[in-house]
């Protein structure tokens, strides 16, 4: 028997999908995710064939744009980004 073990380090990498972000393979706005750097999806609905130990199937995709990844604080305080920028 395989056992996944997830990381906090590996789960950073992937952001989910919103309403503002839809999935790039199937268009929801839930259960599906993006990968913050390289240009893959995890979608929860669109077979590949690639199945993921989480039951959704990783899909390459071309033309998404990666998904930032934003500190916690920089959301709630957006003067604490340290950058000038509003998040």
């Amino acid at each position: 028997m395989t056992r996944a073990v997830l990381s906090a380090a590996i789960d950073s990498e992937w952001k989910m999908v919103s309403q503002e972000r839809p999935c790039p393979v199937c268009g929801a706005d839930d259960a599906c995710s993006v990968h913050t750097e390289d240009p893959f999806a995890c979608c929860a609905r669109e077979p590949s064939d690639w199945k993921l130990t989480n039951g959704a199937w990783l899909h390459r995709v071309s033309g998404v744009t990666a998904v930032p990844q934003v500190d916690l604080l920089a959301r709630i305080n957006p003067a604490a980004n340290g950058n000038g920028f509003r998040l």
